[in-house]
């Protein structure tokens, strides 16, 4: 009886072993990631492609500006929304009209009713900034986010990764087979992009690095792909971030090799933090300088700080301004007034150097997780 258990347990164990090698060589690519991105490049009408322009309209979300931690990002409503990607110079831009499509949630958005924001923001090589009208404001706090967006493009992806060393595997997705290709560009974001049988890019799924989340995942979604002089591209884009909708657009139209004309104004180039300190009563001091402020408070034998705002590029400045407030005291105390993230970017940098995080009950645990990734 023994032998028969053991005649049979090697049998399925043989089978075992054959149906795993089966699996291995159905999930082993043939070709390189090389050749399926040269494919992909030439299926979409890439291979001349110096940049692209698409527009249409839907809906979107005020990332970062929830009504409470770890709930959905508050829902917009775009009438226009436009981009440009200029890969040929590494440049981006976007352009909306946009409005509030549920009443709670933060951010600069009108009141619910009371019409429409427009936004520009634009991006090239290392420098990041805002338009209204001719107005230019430095926005290096919004850099590393429109990096993702140029090169997480139909197209853009494709010629990120044929520059970044990427590797290729072969992933079954309802009973599909697809190349799943990844790759880093270093210091912005690690991506894998899914490209169909045709060669067309379907979704990538990305990790960017964010001052209030950490590596904050990202998936974008490609449907309904149409020919444009020979340029395959999207009708419809959908992306979420942090596991919650950010884009549902409804692309109308679409222009290959568009000329950007996006130039880095010199204000940008020449920005940098400015840090103004103004005393207010005996042991605390103003800080202001850039979009957000701060307020230090000399105590016994520590210094409080109250708000650290943005992200590491304003935060590090404050904390060393503050410091020189009170040699020798460090900054024990760092008090966080709502969750919002133009409020909590610089929190990471304080609590780094040793401050311990006040905020409220409702904000207390979600500061907690987010802040240990």
């Amino acid at each position: 009886m023994q032998k028969i258990q053991q005649g049979f347990t090697s049998s399925w164990l043989w089978m075992v072993i054959a149906c795993v090698g089966l699996m291995a060589c159905a999930s082993a690519p043939r070709d390189s990631a090389d050749a399926v991105l040269q494919r992909a490049d030439v299926a979409m009408g890439g291979t001349t492609l110096r940049g692209i322009s698409f527009s249409g309209g839907g809906s979107g979300a005020t990332f970062g500006q929830a009504f409470d931690p770890d709930t959905a990002w508050p829902k917009i409503s775009y009438s226009s929304f436009s981009r440009v990607a200029d890969y040929e110079n590494a440049a981006f831009r976007e352009d909306a009209a946009r409005s509030r499509a549920e009443p709670t949630g933060g951010g600069a958005v009108p009141l619910m009713g009371s019409g429409e924001q427009r936004t520009s923001g634009l991006m090239r090589g290392n420098f990041a900034w805002n338009l209204a009208g001719t107005t230019v404001t430095p926005a290096p706090v919004s850099l590393s986010g429109r990096v993702h967006d140029l090169w997480t493009t139909p197209h853009g992806v494709i010629k990120a990764a044929l520059v970044n060393h990427a590797t290729v595997v072969v992933r079954n997705v309802a009973g599909r087979s697809l190349h799943a290709v990844s790759f880093t560009v270093p210091g912005r974001f690690r991506a894998t992009v899914l490209i169909n049988q045709d060669g067309l890019v379907e979704q990538i799924e990305s990790e960017q690095p964010h001052p209030v989340l950490g590596d904050t995942p990202s998936v974008i979604v490609f449907s309904d792909y149409r020919d444009f002089g020979g340029v395959k591209f999207p009708m419809r884009i959908r992306q979420n971030m942090a596991g919650f909708p950010v884009l549902d657009l409804a692309v109308a139209e679409v222009k290959p090799n568009p000329v950007s004309g996006i130039e880095v104004p010199a204000a940008v180039t020449t920005f940098t933090e400015r840090v103004t300190v103004d005393q207010v009563a005996a042991g605390i001091w103003f800080v202001s300088g850039g979009s957000h402020n701060s307020v230090a408070i000399d105590m016994k034998d520590h210094l409080m700080l109250v708000e650290s705002p943005l992200f590491d590029g304003r935060a590090l400045p404050v904390l060393a301004e503050v410091k020189r407030l009170a040699p020798g005291k460090p900054i024990a105390i760092v008090v966080n007034s709502h969750h919002h993230f133009d409020h909590a970017g610089g929190l990471r940098s304080a609590v780094a150097e040793g401050a311990t995080l006040v905020t409220s009950d409702l904000a207390l645990p979600y500061f907690q997780r987010v802040l240990a990734n």
